[in-house]
Formats: C-alpha cells, sequence, structure tokens
C-alpha cells in the first residue's frame, strides 16, 4: 500500500517520499517496507539510524526529529485515534496474515465437550481439554496440549509440539499507556515449536507485528511477557517473572523468579538474570546481572558484602 494512501486514511501529513509499505513492526524489526510507530524515548537514537518504511509519529516530535530521521514520517495529532483507524485498515490488508475462515479439526487430535473452538485450525494428536476458549482464526499445530480453562485469542499462531498450562492467556490486548490513554493491538503471537508454558501465564499481543516465542523455550507458572516481546530460543524463564513491551531475549538465556525487566531492554545470548533481579537496561551476551536495580554479578557481590558488613558492625554497637 502507499504511504500517501495510508497517510489519508489517518488524516496524517507525510514528511518524505511517498512509497510502498507492507506491513507493520516494531521500530526494532522494522525495515524499508514496514510502518512503525515512534512514540517512546528509547527509540529516538534507533529512528535516526535505520532506514524504515514510514514512521507514525507524534506532532510535537515530528518538530524536533523530522530533520534527523531519514524515514517519512506520517504525522498525527491523536495516535490513539489514528491506531483505531489503522485496526480498520490492517483488515482490508496491510500486515494481515492468512485467515482462517473455518473450523479445521484433524480427526486424531481430541477436542473436549467441554472447550469452544472458533473458526480455528486445530492439527493433529493435538489435545484441547476442558473449558478451553479457542477463538477465530487460531492455528494450532500437531501434538500440543492445550490445558483446562486456556484462553486463545484471535489471531495467534502456535507451532507443534506445544503445551500451554492450566488458564493460561494468549494473546490478551497490549498494555500500552501513551499519554491518557491506551493504545490498541494491531499484532498477534506466534509461538513457535517445543514450547513449554506453565499455567496462569499471560502472553499478550503485539502493537505492531508479533510477539514471538521462539524453538524450545520453557516459560514457569505465572510468568508474563509483554507486547512485542521477542524471545530467542531455548530461553528459560521461571516464576513470577514479568517482561515488559519490547523486550527481547537472546538465545539460551536464563531469568530467575520473580524478575522484572523494563521495556526495551535487550538481553544478550546466554545471559543469566538472578531472582529478584530488576533489568532496567541492556543485558550483553554471557553476562550475570543480579539485585534492584540490577548490576553485574561480581559488583551485585560486592555491594552486598559491604552492606552485611556494615549492618554487622552497627549490631554489634547496640
Amino acid at each position: 500500500m502507499r504511504i500517501s494512501e495510508i497517510a489519508a486514511h489517518l488524516g496524517a501529513r507525510l514528511l518524505g517520499e511517498d512509497g510502498e509499505v507492507s506491513s507493520c513492526a516494531p521500530i526494532f524489526k522494522a525495515g524499508p517496507r514496514d510502518l512503525s510507530l515512534l512514540a517512546w524515548p528509547k527509540d529516538i537514537r534507533l529512528a535516526k539510524r535505520t532506514r524504515i518504511g514510514a514512521l507514525l509519529i507524534s506532532t510535537d516530535w515530528a518538530a524536533d526529529y523530522a530533520d534527523e530521521i531519514p524515514s517519512s514520517l506520517l504525522v498525527i495529532d491523536n495516535l490513539t485515534e489514528a491506531f483505531k483507524r489503522l485496526f480498520i485498515l490492517l483488515k482490508q490488508g496491510l500486515n494481515q496474515q492468512s485467515l482462517v475462515t473455518q473450523a479445521s479439526i484433524h480427526a486424531s487430535a481430541r477436542v473436549s465437550p467441554q472447550a469452544y473452538v472458533g473458526l480455528a485450525h486445530v492439527g493433529a494428536q493435538s489435545i484441547i481439554s476442558p473449558g478451553a476458549i479457542i477463538s477465530d482464526d487460531v492455528v494450532i499445530g500437531s501434538n500440543c496440549h492445550i490445558s483446562s480453562g486456556v484462553f486463545i485469542a484471535s489471531g495467534t499462531r502456535l507451532g507443534d509440539n506445544n503445551f500451554v498450562g492450566a488458564n493460561s492467556v494468549i494473546g490478551s490486548e497490549a498494555f500500552a499507556p501513551f499519554e491518557d490513554q491506551v493504545l490498541c493491538s494491531l499484532g498477534n503471537v506466534v509461538i513457535k515449536n517445543n514450547i513449554r508454558i506453565g499455567a496462569l501465564c499471560t502472553i499478550d499481543r503485539a502493537l505492531l507485528g508479533s510477539t514471538l516465542i521462539n524453538n524450545n523455550c520453557l516459560l514457569d507458572n505465572h510468568v508474563h511477557v509483554g507486547h512485542d516481546a521477542e524471545l530467542g530460543e531455548k530461553v528459560v524463564i521461571a516464576a513470577q517473572t514479568g517482561l515488559a513491551g519490547f523486550v527481547q531475549i537472546g538465545e539460551g538465556a536464563t531469568l530467575g523468579g520473580q524478575v522484572g525487566v523494563a521495556p526495551h531492554v535487550m538481553i544478550g545470548a546466554h545471559a543469566r538474570v538472578s531472582a529478584k533481579t530488576f533489568v532496567h537496561k541492556a543485558l550483553g551476551s554471557y553476562e550475570i546481572c543480579s539485585g534492584n536495580p540490577g548490576l553485574a554479578h561480581e559488583q551485585y557481590l560486592s555491594v552486598y558484602k559491604k552492606n552485611t558488613k556494615t549492618k554487622s558492625r552497627k549490631l554489634s554497637y547496640e
């Protein structure tokens, strides 16, 4: 679709060249054929050095940064209203994945009479347990086990050999506050193969593009994956850990229990995060992070040792 056509549909002003875009993506994934969004300070540096097809941007930010960004800009006064209009446009073709238009349940799949399955595809040997709700336009691959009480929202794509624990929610609306409103979710969730998701987990659909969990990941109970997050292969996440929006986790990384990861943070391949750590900035490959706020593990141990000695001295004086 032409960028000028999108601008007209959204009521936006086009700054820069007209051209074609074919899909939507978050800014860290977007390329010359993508439409993306510039709404958070951490994305400004990336926008300045990346050639993206078109960027939605507020009028105030366009005034500040338009001359420094090489991409075409769609300048909007009201981003939340533009997202609502963009949702309608996506349904007309932009970024639209192939829709499941009729129910397709393999003869060898076992679907409980107490489950609800809409216009969805369920692959061979898969199990849909009592109380599960599978919305329209969902694809579930072969040999998957969807436990009792699971809700899977429209647009979700699951590969093969996946397990989803009881009462988990996949494809819930993103929590993406902007000014005094919340942006609506335009994307979906993609879960690849050989993934185990524990009970009571929540995985938000993307604002733009897909929230992505790659092969062979393990998620314990009570894990939250925020919108537009991307997990590399063989990531392991322990219970009660929460990932904010746009988080990227590299292959083989391990996160302990009750970890919190701030928005837009990148965690490198094979990194390790200790339990109860708050990760607020980028973590390199093979690094270990501990504490709140998160520190390099050796630095954390040094601070902990110092604080322990200080506390011991105080107790001895009392």
